[in-house]
Protein backbone atom coordinates (compact mmCIF):
# COMPACT_ATOMS: atom_id res chain seq x y z
CA UNK A 1 0.00 0.00 0.00
CA UNK A 2 1.78 3.68 -0.83
CA UNK A 3 1.78 6.15 2.34
CA UNK A 4 -0.12 9.06 1.89
CA UNK A 5 1.97 12.37 2.57
CA UNK A 6 1.40 15.42 3.74
CA UNK A 7 1.88 17.31 0.24
CA UNK A 8 0.20 14.25 -1.60
CA UNK A 9 -4.02 14.38 -2.36
CA UNK A 10 -6.74 17.14 -2.05
CA UNK A 11 -4.30 19.48 0.33
CA UNK A 12 -1.43 19.14 -2.60
CA UNK A 13 -3.54 19.55 -5.33
CA UNK A 14 -4.99 22.93 -3.54
CA UNK A 15 -1.80 24.10 -3.03
CA UNK A 16 -1.01 23.80 -6.54
CA UNK A 17 -4.21 25.64 -8.02
CA UNK A 18 -3.14 29.32 -8.65
CA UNK A 19 -4.51 31.65 -5.54
CA UNK A 20 -7.84 33.75 -6.28
CA UNK A 21 -7.15 37.64 -6.19
CA UNK A 22 -7.89 38.49 -2.95
CA UNK A 23 -8.60 41.81 -1.45
CA UNK A 24 -6.05 44.53 -1.17
CA UNK A 25 -4.82 44.96 2.20
CA UNK A 26 -7.39 46.71 4.70
CA UNK A 27 -10.26 46.03 2.40
CA UNK A 28 -12.95 43.41 3.33
CA UNK A 29 -12.59 40.31 1.46
CA UNK A 30 -15.56 38.96 -1.01
CA UNK A 31 -17.33 37.22 1.78
CA UNK A 32 -17.36 40.13 3.75
CA UNK A 33 -18.48 42.44 1.02
CA UNK A 34 -21.48 40.34 0.41
CA UNK A 35 -22.87 40.40 3.69
CA UNK A 36 -24.73 43.53 4.28
CA UNK A 37 -24.37 45.70 7.39
CA UNK A 38 -27.30 46.07 9.69
CA UNK A 39 -28.34 49.70 9.10
CA UNK A 40 -27.95 51.26 5.49
CA UNK A 41 -24.70 53.22 4.95
CA UNK A 42 -26.15 56.45 6.50
CA UNK A 43 -25.03 56.39 10.11
CA UNK A 44 -28.42 56.28 12.05
CA UNK A 45 -30.81 54.82 9.61
CA UNK A 46 -32.94 51.55 10.45
CA UNK A 47 -32.07 48.13 8.50
CA UNK A 48 -34.37 47.10 5.47
CA UNK A 49 -35.78 44.30 7.95
CA UNK A 50 -36.71 46.86 10.56
CA UNK A 51 -38.26 49.30 7.99
CA UNK A 52 -40.79 46.67 6.42
CA UNK A 53 -41.54 45.72 10.47
CA UNK A 54 -39.95 42.34 9.37
CA UNK A 55 -37.41 40.36 12.26
CA UNK A 56 -33.78 40.54 10.96
CA UNK A 57 -33.08 37.36 9.65
CA UNK A 58 -31.49 34.69 11.07
CA UNK A 59 -27.96 34.64 11.51
CA UNK A 60 -27.44 38.28 10.54
CA UNK A 61 -25.89 40.25 13.34
CA UNK A 62 -28.09 43.08 14.96
CA UNK A 63 -25.36 45.04 16.33
CA UNK A 64 -22.43 46.87 14.57
CA UNK A 65 -20.75 44.92 11.99
CA UNK A 66 -17.52 42.99 13.09
CA UNK A 67 -14.44 44.93 12.95
CA UNK A 68 -12.77 43.98 9.64
CA UNK A 69 -8.54 42.95 10.23
CA UNK A 70 -7.66 46.44 8.29
CA UNK A 71 -9.84 48.57 10.25
CA UNK A 72 -7.91 49.22 13.00
CA UNK A 73 -8.07 53.06 12.62
CA UNK A 74 -11.31 53.85 15.32
CA UNK A 75 -9.30 52.25 17.99
CA UNK A 76 -6.32 54.22 17.60
CA UNK A 77 -8.51 57.39 17.65
CA UNK A 78 -9.95 56.82 20.67
CA UNK A 79 -6.57 55.78 22.06
CA UNK A 80 -4.75 59.43 20.79
CA UNK A 81 -7.78 60.77 22.57
CA UNK A 82 -7.56 59.21 26.27
CA UNK A 83 -4.04 60.30 25.67
CA UNK A 84 -4.53 64.05 25.32
CA UNK A 85 -3.92 66.23 28.60
CA UNK A 86 -6.87 67.56 29.90
CA UNK A 87 -6.39 71.65 29.79
CA UNK A 88 -7.68 72.71 33.22
CA UNK A 89 -9.64 76.21 32.96
CA UNK A 90 -7.70 79.37 33.46
CA UNK A 91 -8.82 79.69 37.35
CA UNK A 92 -7.30 83.46 37.08
CA UNK A 93 -10.95 84.29 35.96
CA UNK A 94 -11.79 84.55 39.34
CA UNK A 95 -10.91 87.82 39.57
CA UNK A 96 -13.44 89.79 39.89
CA UNK A 97 -12.11 92.91 38.29
CA UNK A 98 -9.44 91.97 35.51
CA UNK A 99 -8.98 94.93 34.16
CA UNK A 100 -6.95 95.87 37.45
CA UNK A 101 -4.47 93.60 37.22
CA UNK A 102 -1.17 94.51 35.47
CA UNK A 103 -0.26 92.16 32.97
CA UNK A 104 3.55 93.03 31.61
CA UNK A 105 4.83 95.80 33.99
CA UNK A 106 7.50 97.74 32.62
CA UNK A 107 10.49 97.20 35.31
CA UNK A 108 10.13 94.79 37.86
CA UNK A 109 12.66 95.63 40.50
CA UNK A 110 13.26 94.99 44.75
CA UNK A 111 11.39 97.43 46.31
CA UNK A 112 13.79 99.27 48.79
CA UNK A 113 12.67 100.25 52.61
CA UNK A 114 9.88 97.44 52.17
CA UNK A 115 9.85 93.99 53.57
CA UNK A 116 9.76 91.30 50.84
CA UNK A 117 7.77 88.68 51.37
CA UNK A 118 8.08 85.19 49.22
CA UNK A 119 5.67 82.03 49.51
CA UNK A 120 1.81 81.80 50.27
CA UNK A 121 1.37 81.19 53.94
CA UNK A 122 3.72 84.33 54.67
CA UNK A 123 2.05 86.86 52.03
CA UNK A 124 -1.30 85.19 53.26
CA UNK A 125 -0.04 85.55 57.68
CA UNK A 126 0.88 88.72 56.78
CA UNK A 127 -2.30 89.68 55.60
CA UNK A 128 -3.87 88.55 58.47
CA UNK A 129 -1.73 89.75 60.80
CA UNK A 130 -3.25 93.53 59.39
CA UNK A 131 0.66 94.06 57.71
CA UNK A 132 0.14 96.82 55.03
CA UNK A 133 0.77 95.23 51.60
CA UNK A 134 2.21 98.04 49.19
CA UNK A 135 1.98 95.26 46.08
CA UNK A 136 1.11 91.56 44.97
CA UNK A 137 3.86 90.09 42.25
CA UNK A 138 2.10 86.83 40.89
CA UNK A 139 2.99 83.93 38.88
CA UNK A 140 1.08 84.25 35.48
CA UNK A 141 0.65 80.90 35.40
CA UNK A 142 -0.30 79.94 38.48
CA UNK A 143 -3.57 78.50 39.53
CA UNK A 144 -6.02 80.30 41.85
CA UNK A 145 -7.07 77.90 44.16
CA UNK A 146 -6.21 76.84 48.01
CA UNK A 147 -4.28 79.36 49.70
CA UNK A 148 -3.20 81.52 46.76
CA UNK A 149 -7.13 82.01 45.90
CA UNK A 150 -7.31 83.42 49.56
CA UNK A 151 -4.37 85.63 49.19
CA UNK A 152 -5.80 87.22 45.63
CA UNK A 153 -9.11 87.95 47.39
CA UNK A 154 -7.36 89.65 50.05
CA UNK A 155 -5.41 91.89 47.91
CA UNK A 156 -8.86 92.58 45.58
CA UNK A 157 -10.59 93.73 48.72
CA UNK A 158 -7.43 95.83 50.25
CA UNK A 159 -7.29 97.44 46.90
CA UNK A 160 -3.62 96.02 46.49
CA UNK A 161 -1.74 97.06 42.84
CA UNK A 162 -1.25 93.30 41.70
CA UNK A 163 0.75 91.96 38.79
CA UNK A 164 1.27 89.13 36.82
CA UNK A 165 4.49 88.62 35.25
CA UNK A 166 6.43 85.42 33.80
CA UNK A 167 8.06 82.84 36.61
CA UNK A 168 11.26 83.78 35.42
CA UNK A 169 11.00 87.25 36.47
CA UNK A 170 9.73 86.00 40.05
CA UNK A 171 12.69 83.93 40.03
CA UNK A 172 15.21 86.33 38.91
CA UNK A 173 13.95 89.17 41.96
CA UNK A 174 13.63 85.95 44.65
CA UNK A 175 15.92 86.14 47.98
CA UNK A 176 14.60 82.51 49.22
CA UNK A 177 14.86 80.26 45.94
CA UNK A 178 11.80 78.89 46.69
CA UNK A 179 8.67 81.66 45.92
CA UNK A 180 5.82 79.61 45.35
CA UNK A 181 3.97 81.88 42.06
CA UNK A 182 3.73 84.88 44.61
CA UNK A 183 6.07 87.91 45.70
CA UNK A 184 4.42 90.60 48.02
CA UNK A 185 6.34 94.31 49.34
CA UNK A 186 4.76 95.47 53.13
CA UNK A 187 6.10 98.30 55.33
CA UNK A 188 8.20 97.20 57.64
CA UNK A 189 6.81 96.10 60.94
CA UNK A 190 7.41 98.18 64.50
CA UNK A 191 10.00 96.40 66.45
CA UNK A 192 8.95 98.19 69.79
CA UNK A 193 10.90 98.04 73.40
CA UNK A 194 11.17 95.10 75.89
CA UNK A 195 10.01 97.43 78.71
CA UNK A 196 6.77 98.34 76.13
CA UNK A 197 6.16 94.68 75.75
CA UNK A 198 5.92 94.13 79.59
CA UNK A 199 3.99 97.55 79.87
CA UNK A 200 1.23 95.78 77.22
CA UNK A 201 1.35 92.37 79.22
CA UNK A 202 0.57 93.63 82.51
CA UNK A 203 -2.13 96.11 81.42
CA UNK A 204 -3.71 92.90 79.60
CA UNK A 205 -3.07 90.54 82.99
CA UNK A 206 -1.46 87.56 81.13
CA UNK A 207 1.63 85.64 82.59
CA UNK A 208 4.81 86.69 80.70
CA UNK A 209 6.59 84.45 78.26
CA UNK A 210 9.35 85.33 76.58
CA UNK A 211 12.68 84.48 74.66
CA UNK A 212 15.62 85.52 74.39
CA UNK A 213 17.88 84.58 71.37
CA UNK A 214 21.53 85.17 71.53
CA UNK A 215 24.06 84.83 68.85
CA UNK A 216 21.91 82.97 66.48
CA UNK A 217 23.58 83.31 62.94
CA UNK A 218 21.55 81.24 60.91
CA UNK A 219 18.64 82.53 59.30
CA UNK A 220 16.70 78.61 58.79
CA UNK A 221 17.51 78.12 62.80
CA UNK A 222 16.07 81.66 63.18
CA UNK A 223 12.83 81.46 61.47
CA UNK A 224 12.25 77.48 62.96
CA UNK A 225 12.68 78.83 66.64
CA UNK A 226 9.81 81.84 65.49
CA UNK A 227 7.67 79.28 63.87
CA UNK A 228 7.83 77.11 67.11
CA UNK A 229 7.65 80.21 69.47
CA UNK A 230 4.46 81.65 68.11
CA UNK A 231 3.09 77.83 68.06
CA UNK A 232 4.03 77.67 72.28
CA UNK A 233 2.72 80.52 73.15
CA UNK A 234 5.66 83.36 73.61
CA UNK A 235 4.68 86.79 73.82
CA UNK A 236 7.99 88.46 72.07
CA UNK A 237 11.25 87.19 70.98
CA UNK A 238 14.32 89.22 71.85
CA UNK A 239 17.61 89.24 69.81
CA UNK A 240 20.49 91.69 70.01
CA UNK A 241 20.58 94.73 68.29
CA UNK A 242 24.05 93.48 67.01
CA UNK A 243 21.82 91.33 64.50
CA UNK A 244 21.91 92.67 61.51
CA UNK A 245 18.75 91.37 59.68
CA UNK A 246 16.77 90.36 61.92
CA UNK A 247 13.86 89.27 60.09
CA UNK A 248 14.88 88.68 56.25
CA UNK A 249 13.18 87.41 53.53
CA UNK A 250 14.16 83.52 54.45
CA UNK A 251 13.67 84.08 58.33
CA UNK A 252 9.77 84.69 56.93
CA UNK A 253 10.05 81.59 54.76
CA UNK A 254 11.20 79.97 57.04
CA UNK A 255 9.14 80.94 59.78
CA UNK A 256 6.09 79.67 57.13
CA UNK A 257 4.29 83.35 58.20
CA UNK A 258 4.41 82.53 61.95
CA UNK A 259 7.00 85.87 62.60
CA UNK A 260 4.10 88.08 61.36
CA UNK A 261 2.04 87.47 64.32
CA UNK A 262 5.13 87.50 66.77
CA UNK A 263 6.27 90.71 68.14
CA UNK A 264 9.96 91.09 67.77
CA UNK A 265 12.17 93.41 69.67
CA UNK A 266 16.06 94.15 69.13
CA UNK A 267 17.65 95.40 71.92
CA UNK A 268 20.55 94.63 74.01
CA UNK A 269 20.30 90.98 75.91
CA UNK A 270 21.79 93.21 79.35
CA UNK A 271 19.40 95.48 79.12
CA UNK A 272 16.65 93.09 78.16
CA UNK A 273 17.46 91.15 81.20
CA UNK A 274 17.30 93.88 83.43
CA UNK A 275 14.12 95.01 82.32
CA UNK A 276 12.47 91.28 82.92
CA UNK A 277 14.40 91.28 86.15
CA UNK A 278 12.54 94.05 87.28
CA UNK A 279 9.52 92.57 86.14
CA UNK A 280 9.99 90.01 88.12
CA UNK A 281 10.60 87.39 85.82
CA UNK A 282 13.27 84.18 86.34
CA UNK A 283 15.58 84.13 83.55
CA UNK A 284 16.04 80.11 82.38
CA UNK A 285 18.98 80.12 80.06
CA UNK A 286 20.05 76.49 78.24
CA UNK A 287 23.64 75.23 78.50
CA UNK A 288 24.70 72.04 77.34
CA UNK A 289 26.89 71.59 80.60
CA UNK A 290 23.89 72.43 83.17
CA UNK A 291 23.67 69.55 85.72
CA UNK A 292 19.93 69.77 85.74
CA UNK A 293 17.74 68.55 83.19
CA UNK A 294 15.22 70.61 81.77
CA UNK A 295 12.23 68.22 82.80
CA UNK A 296 13.36 68.71 86.03
CA UNK A 297 13.33 72.25 86.07
CA UNK A 298 10.48 74.33 87.02
CA UNK A 299 9.12 76.60 84.08
CA UNK A 300 5.78 77.83 84.99
CA UNK A 301 4.91 81.24 86.53
CA UNK A 302 6.33 85.00 84.43
CA UNK A 303 9.42 83.50 82.71
CA UNK A 304 12.04 84.36 80.06
CA UNK A 305 13.97 81.64 78.00
CA UNK A 306 17.46 82.09 77.09
CA UNK A 307 19.11 80.21 74.02
CA UNK A 308 22.41 81.05 72.68
CA UNK A 309 24.46 80.58 69.49
CA UNK A 310 24.84 77.59 67.08
CA UNK A 311 29.10 77.34 67.84
CA UNK A 312 29.31 79.05 71.32
CA UNK A 313 26.25 78.70 73.29
CA UNK A 314 24.97 81.44 75.82
CA UNK A 315 27.71 84.31 76.44
CA UNK A 316 29.76 84.49 79.64
CA UNK A 317 27.83 87.33 80.65
CA UNK A 318 24.41 86.20 79.81
CA UNK A 319 24.68 82.80 81.31
CA UNK A 320 26.16 85.32 84.42
CA UNK A 321 22.81 86.61 84.44
CA UNK A 322 20.60 83.45 84.58
CA UNK A 323 18.69 82.56 87.06
CA UNK A 324 18.90 78.86 86.30
CA UNK A 325 20.67 76.92 83.42
CA UNK A 326 19.40 73.94 82.11
CA UNK A 327 20.55 71.25 79.77
CA UNK A 328 18.79 68.70 77.53
CA UNK A 329 20.23 65.00 78.37
CA UNK A 330 22.26 63.47 75.65
CA UNK A 331 21.98 59.45 75.51
CA UNK A 332 24.35 59.48 72.22
CA UNK A 333 27.65 60.67 70.74
CA UNK A 334 26.11 63.32 69.23
CA UNK A 335 27.74 66.29 72.18
CA UNK A 336 24.50 68.73 71.53
CA UNK A 337 21.41 69.42 69.18
CA UNK A 338 20.52 72.08 66.86
CA UNK A 339 19.60 75.36 68.68
CA UNK A 340 16.25 75.29 67.05
CA UNK A 341 15.61 71.68 68.40
CA UNK A 342 16.48 72.80 71.72
CA UNK A 343 14.31 75.74 71.87
CA UNK A 344 11.24 73.15 71.40
CA UNK A 345 12.02 71.24 73.63
CA UNK A 346 12.27 73.76 76.37
CA UNK A 347 9.19 75.81 74.83
CA UNK A 348 7.04 73.03 74.83
CA UNK A 349 8.14 71.31 78.72
CA UNK A 350 6.87 74.96 79.71
CA UNK A 351 3.94 74.35 77.90
CA UNK A 352 3.13 70.71 79.76
CA UNK A 353 4.04 72.14 83.10
CA UNK A 354 1.30 74.71 82.81
CA UNK A 355 -1.32 72.23 81.14
CA UNK A 356 -0.40 70.32 84.10
CA UNK A 357 -0.62 72.69 87.10
CA UNK A 358 -3.78 73.61 85.33
CA UNK A 359 -5.39 70.54 85.34
CA UNK A 360 -4.35 69.85 89.20
CA UNK A 361 -6.36 73.51 89.97
CA UNK A 362 -8.85 72.64 88.51
CA UNK A 363 -9.39 69.18 90.63
CA UNK A 364 -8.64 71.08 93.42
CA UNK A 365 -11.78 72.94 93.29
CA UNK A 366 -14.69 71.44 94.89
CA UNK A 367 -18.15 70.83 94.00
CA UNK A 368 -20.68 73.05 95.61
CA UNK A 369 -22.15 71.12 98.58
CA UNK A 370 -25.04 68.84 97.60
CA UNK A 371 -28.58 70.18 98.85
CA UNK A 372 -31.29 67.64 98.73
CA UNK A 373 -34.98 68.65 97.33
CA UNK A 374 -36.93 69.47 100.46
CA UNK A 375 -39.98 68.14 98.33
Amino acid sequence: MKKRTPGSGAASAARQKPPAAGPRRGQPSGDARRVPPPGDARRGQPSADARQGQPPAAGRATSAPPRLRGDRQPARDERSRRAEPRHRPDLRLLLDDEESVRREPAVLTRRPGLDQLEGRNVVLEAFRAGRRVRELLLDEGAGLRGTLAEVVEQATRQDVPLTRSPRQELDRLTLTGTHQGILAWAEPRDEGTVQSTLDELQESGATPFLLLVDQVQYEQNLGAILRTAEAAGVQAVIVPKSHNALLTPVVRRISAGASEHLPLVRESPMAALAAMRRAGLRIVGADEHAPAGFDEADLTGPIALVLGGEHKGLSEPVRARCDLLVSVPMRGRTPSLNVSVAAALLLYERVRQERAQQRRRAATIAPPPFEPDPD
